[in-house]
C-alpha cells in the first residue's frame, strides 16, 4: 500500500488545543483551520457556527456562537418532545375504530389508510426479519408530522369532498332554525346541485357559510374544517362585493357568518358582520316587503325583482333574522342597533314552505308598528310560530333598552315614566294573549321544531313581563304580582324544555330565560333573609330546573353557558345590594 501523500496527511493532524474552531470543539471533531469556514464544518452544514476563539475574531461573535449553539440545543429537545408526541398519536389513530356508521372519521381518511388501520386492528403479525437485518442497526427514522389527508388536499383545491359537503349541508338545514335563519330548502337544494357557472347557482359564499354553520353542530372530528369555511367565507364575500353579484347570496353568507360569530362567542364580531349586513338589507329595500303579491315589488338596483312567492319569502325571513340578531346582538356588545323600528312595513316571518304551499297568504296582517299598540297585540293567536318567536324576542328587547334607561335616568324624569307605562301594558297584553303552548294546527307540518321555537317566543314574553314589572315593583304593589305570574307561566315552559331532545334545545332560551333566572336568584335571597323555608325550596327547585338548561346548552354551546356566566356579577352586586 502507498503511504499518504503529504497533503492528505496535512488534513488528518489534530491541531494544538485551543486552535480548533469553536464549532469542532463542541463536537470534538478534527478541525483544518481553514477560514473563514473550515472543511469540517462546510461538511456537516453548520457554516453558520464556524467561529475561532484565537483573539483573531470579535468577542461578539463568539459569545453569538455560544448563543446559537444553546438555542440549537434548546429546539432539539422540543423537536424530540414534538416528535414523541406525534407517535403517540399515531399509535392512538392507528388503533382507533372508523366509526363508519356514524359518517365522521371514515370520511377523513383514505382507503389505503383505512386498509393500513384495519389491518392493524385485526393484529396483523409483522414481516420476517431476515438473518442479515439482525445484524443491520436499523438507522432511527423521524416520522413525518401528522397531517390531516383531506383538508391537507382540498386546502388548494377548489372541490370540497363530496361526502363532508353534504354532512355539513344535511347538519345547516337540519338546526338552521336555530337563529331564525329558516331559507325555503327545496330552493337551496336545487342551488346547491347546479354547477358552478350556472345563473341561478348558489354564490361560493352563501356555500361556505351554510358550510360553516354546518360545522357548528358537526362532532368534533368535522370540526377541523371550521378555519377553512371560514377563510373561503370572508374571501368569496369579498369577491361577491367587489363584482356586485348574487348580492342576495352576499346578504345570506353576511347574516350567517354573523351568527357563527355568536355561537363561538366572538360576540363584537357577530355584531359587526350582522350591522353590516343589516344596513345592506336597507339599501335592498328588504325593511319595506308589505305584500305578497309579485307585481307590487317595489324595484331596486342592487337586487332583481323575485320570480317566485318562495323566493320572495326567503327575502322576508332573512329581513326579520336580521332584524332580532341586530337588536339583541346590540345589547350583548352594548353598541347601537342599526335597524331603528321606524319604516319597517315588511310582513312578518313564516315558515319557508308555507310560502311555497300558499299558506303564508292566510297569515293574519300586521307589521312591526302593532307592537306599540295593546289592542292589536289580543289577535296574536293565530300567529305561526316563526310570527311568535320574532315578536316576543323583540317585546324583550324593547322591555331590556326601557329598563336600562329607568336606571341610568331615574323616575323623575317624565318621558321615561310614560314609556314604562307604554311597555308594560303591551308586555302584559302580549303575554295575556298567548295560545296554549303546545303545536297548533297551524303548525302542524312542522312538529320537530314548531314547539323549540315556540319556547323562545313564550319565555321572552314572560320575561318581559318581568322585566318591565321590575322598573316599577317598588312603587306600585300590583307590578309584584304581574313578575311571580309571569314567572309561574315561565318555568312551566322551562321544564317541558327540560326535558327536551338536546338536538331540539334553543339556544336562544338562555337569553330568554335570563331575567327569570335573575327575579329567582332575588327571590332566593329574599326568602333566605325572611326565614320562610318552603316558598325557599320551591325557588330553589326552580333554580335547579334552570340551571339544568343551561348546563345541557352549554355542552353543545359552550359560549351560551359563558354569556349567561358573565352576567354574574352583576347580579350578585344587585342581590348584596338589595340585601343591605
Amino acid at each position: 500500500m502507498k503511504p499518504s501523500t503529504s497533503t492528505d496527511n496535512s488534513q488528518l493532524v489534530a491541531l494544538s488545543r485551543g486552535k480548533a474552531c469553536l464549532m469542532c470543539r463542541e463536537r470534538k471533531r478534527r478541525c483544518d483551520r481553514a477560514k473563514p469556514v473550515c472543511s469540517s464544518c462546510v461538511k456537516v452544514k453548520k457554516s453558520h457556527l464556524c467561529v475561532y476563539d484565537d483573539g483573531t475574531q470579535d468577542q461578539v461573535q463568539v459569545q453569538s456562537h455560544y448563543d446559537r449553539v444553546q438555542q440549537e440545543r434548546a429546539l432539539k429537545d422540543r423537536v424530540e418532545e414534538l416528535e414523541d408526541l406525534i407517535r403517540k398519536a399515531q399509535d392512538q389513530l392507528s388503533i382507533a375504530p372508523s366509526r363508519n356508521n356514524r359518517g365522521t372519521l371514515s370520511i377523513l381518511l383514505p382507503a389505503s389508510m383505512l386498509d393500513d388501520r384495519r389491518q392493524l386492528s385485526a393484529g396483523t403479525p409483522a414481516p420476517p426479519i431476515s438473518a442479515g437485518a439482525i445484524h443491520r442497526r436499523p438507522k432511527p427514522a423521524i416520522p413525518p408530522p401528522v397531517k390531516e389527508p383531506a383538508v391537507d388536499w382540498w386546502k388548494l383545491h377548489e372541490e370540497i369532498p363530496p361526502l363532508v359537503r353534504n354532512l355539513m349541508i344535511d347538519l345547516f338545514i337540519r338546526y338552521g332554525w336555530q337563529f331564525g335563519m329558516d331559507l325555503n330548502v327545496a330552493r337551496l337544494r336545487t342551488a346547491l346541485e347546479l354547477p358552478s357557472g350556472h345563473r341561478d347557482a348558489l354564490h361560493p359564499a352563501l356555500l361556505h357559510a351554510v358550510l360553516l354553520n354546518g360545522c357548528l353542530y358537526a362532532e368534533l372530528p368535522l370540526r377541523r374544517y371550521e378555519k377553512v369555511f371560514l377563510q373561503r367565507t370572508r374571501y368569496y364575500l369579498n369577491q361577491s362585493l367587489l363584482a356586485g353579484q348574487k348580492l342576495f347570496d352576499f346578504l345570506c353568507a353576511s347574516a350567517l357568518l354573523g351568527n357563527y360569530f355568536y355561537v363561538r362567542g366572538r360576540l363584537r364580531e357577530g355584531y359587526l358582520h350582522t350591522s353590516a349586513a343589516s344596513a345592506f338589507a336597507l339599501a335592498c329595500g328588504l325593511h319595506t316587503i308589505g305584500s305578497l303579491c309579485l307585481d307590487s315589488q317595489i324595484p331596486n338596483p342592487l337586487i332583481p325583482p323575485c320570480g317566485s312567492v318562495a323566493e320572495l319569502g326567503d327575502r322576508i325571513n332573512l329581513f326579520w333574522s336580521l332584524f332580532s340578531s341586530d337588536h339583541t346582538g346590540s345589547l350583548f356588545v352594548a353598541w347601537p342597533r342599526t335597524i331603528s323600528d321606524k319604516g319597517v312595513s315588511t310582513l312578518w316571518p313564516s315558515p319557508s314552505a308555507d310560502y311555497e304551499s300558499g299558506r303564508a297568504l292566510l297569515q293574519p296582517p300586521g307589521s312591526l308598528e302593532m307592537l306599540s299598540d295593546p289592542v292589536s297585540l289580543r289577535s296574536i293567536r293565530e300567529d305561526n310560530f316563526q310570527t311568535l318567536r320574532q315578536k316576543g324576542i323583540l317585546i324583550l328587547s324593547r322591555a331590556t333598552v326601557v329598563s336600562a334607561r329607568a336606571r341610568l335616568s331615574g323616575a323623575d324624569d317624565l318621558a321615561i315614566r310614560n314609556d314604562v307605562r307604554a311597555i308594560c301594558e303591551v308586555t302584559l297584553a302580549f303575554a295575556n294573549s298567548l295560545p296554549e303552548f303546545r303545536v297548533r294546527e297551524i303548525d302542524r307540518d312542522y312538529p320537530d321544531i314548531a314547539l323549540s321555537v315556540l319556547a323562545i317566543g313564550f319565555t321572552a314574553a314572560h320575561s318581559a313581563v318581568i322585566q318591565s314589572h321590575g322598573i316599577i315593583a317598588r312603587t306600585e304593589p300590583g307590578a309584584r304580582e304581574e313578575q311571580l305570574k309571569a314567572v309561574k307561566k315561565a318555568m312551566l315552559i322551562a321544564r317541558k324544555v327540560e326535558q327536551m331532545e338536546r338536538s331540539r334545545l334553543p339556544i336562544f332560551i338562555t337569553w330568554a330565560l335570563t331575567p327569570v333566572h335573575v327575579f329567582l336568584t332575588r327571590e332566593k335571597a329574599r326568602l333566605q333573609k325572611l326565614g320562610r323555608e318552603e316558598e325557599l325550596a320551591a325557588v330553589r327547585q326552580d333554580l335547579q330546573v334552570l340551571q339544568s338548561i343551561f348546563t345541557r346548552i352549554g355542552e353543545l354551546f359552550p359560549t351560551a353557558a359563558h354569556i349567561v356566566d358573565e352576567l354574574s356579577p352583576e347580579l350578585q352586586a344587585e342581590i348584596a345590594r338589595l340585601a343591605t
